[in-house]
């Protein structure tokens, strides 16, 4: 980035160890939504999410191991992309991280996707990067007649009223441009929670996890969370919880591509969050989460990202679908078959061209 010109004028905050989907810490305090200070701008990259919402900056980076860039992305009204795992070369003592990746963000998906051909390709640096480079377009043929499926739950969330009214929104604009959008059962018979602590054992089985558990000797210096998966972490997850979550991998790639893609289906989407009415000082270890009027898992229910950081093949897209009556934005996520970047650029940039325009024609955070 910096030998093709680009400024890096700032550095935003994350939270702790990058292990929540809000940002704050005792260090740098509670990092607040652009659009409604009252809420959150997501995690684990929320410093970016909240630059870009707020006009800092025109272009962000963001790392996503269980939807660090989308999450923030969707939060704050953003594209955000979690390319494929070896697309972009992995950040030194990450490279056998598997469910992790780096991605870029931007307010327009064009914007995005110049910052993503600028990330991409093989570097003597990283055993992982994929050879050869690829460079996606800008423009992109319709989607008329592209089979499209959708999901607005994953088989298990509770999903709010708002973000699944925006979403069906959303299908309509697709379909009013030709696309053949069907639901589909995904079959994934887990719960968030379990989507959850498979990734959980998949990263802290490894080395990530070495480097969490030592930290328990510092554990009153911790927020609360980085507390909880410190301590996680030093319960001693093994060989035995890597090769759980391994199972878990390839059992749900089965049923992803039984249900969705030898179906002749080219992508599948639904709401990127359940809810974008998160507290900006959401304490997942500490607080209740009621979406609906019901309640749900703290550390999950909030969020239908982690899925594709456990099959991290997958190319997974946020774009933004509008406001809600709170005036917080929600986010669909576009995901395509392993390595098919290209197939989320197409159908987000067709969802686009009929979605509510936000930073535009006046339409930007007042930051109240």
């Amino acid at each position: 980035m910096l030998a093709d010109g680009a400024i890096l004028h700032g550095i935003t905050t994350v939270p702790e160890m990058y292990f929540a989907g809000v940002t704050w810490t005792e260090l740098w305090g509670v990092t607040r939504n652009p659009w409604n200070t009252k809420y959150t701008v997501g995690g684990s990259s929320g410093g970016s999410g909240g630059a870009l919402a707020a006009g800092q900056t025109t272009l962000a980076t963001g790392s996503d191991m269980g939807g660090s860039i989308r999450i923030p992305a969707a939060f704050c009204g953003l594209y955000g992309f979690k390319p494929p795992y070896g697309r972009i070369p992995a950040s030194l003592g990450a490279t056998f991280l598997f469910p992790s990746t780096s991605g870029p963000m931007a307010r327009t998906l064009r914007d995005m996707i110049l910052l993503e051909n600028n990330m991409t390709g093989p570097t003597p640096q990283s055993l992982t990067a994929l050879r050869p480079k690829l460079t996606l377009p800008l423009e992109y043929p319709d989607v008329r007649g592209m089979k499209i499926a959708y999901c607005v739950d994953q088989g298990w969330a509770e999903v709010e009223s708002e973000t699944e009214a925006l979403f069906m929104s959303a299908i309509e604009g697709l379909r009013s441009q030709g696309a053949i959008v069907e639901e589909v059962d995904l079959g994934l018979d887990m719960t968030g929670n379990m989507i959850r602590l498979a990734i959980t054992k998949a990263l802290l089985s490894g080395s990530f996890g070495g480097q969490m558990k030592d930290l328990v000797a510092y554990a009153d210096q911790l927020t609360t969370y980085g507390r909880y998966f410190a301590e996680v972490a030093a319960t001693g997850m093994g060989p035995e919880d890597a090769l759980e979550a391994a199972n878990t991998q390839e059992a749900l790639n089965i049923k992803v591509q039984e249900a969705v893609f030898t179906q002749g289906y080219s992508a599948l989407i639904g709401p990127t969050m359940n809810t974008s009415a998160l507290p900006a000082d959401y304490d997942p270890t500490q607080d209740s989460l009621e979406i609906n009027g019901k309640t749900v898992d703290p550390h999950a229910g909030a969020f239908q990202t982690p899925l594709w950081n456990l099959l991290n093949w997958y190319p997974a897209l946020n774009v933004p679908m509008g406001l809600t009556s709170y005036n917080m934005p929600a986010g669909m996520q576009i995901v395509a078959n392993t390595f098919e970047d290209a197939v989320c650029m197409q159908v987000g940039l067709a969802h686009e061209q009929v979605s509510p325009a936000l930073f535009r024609d006046g339409r930007v955070p007042s930051l109240s």
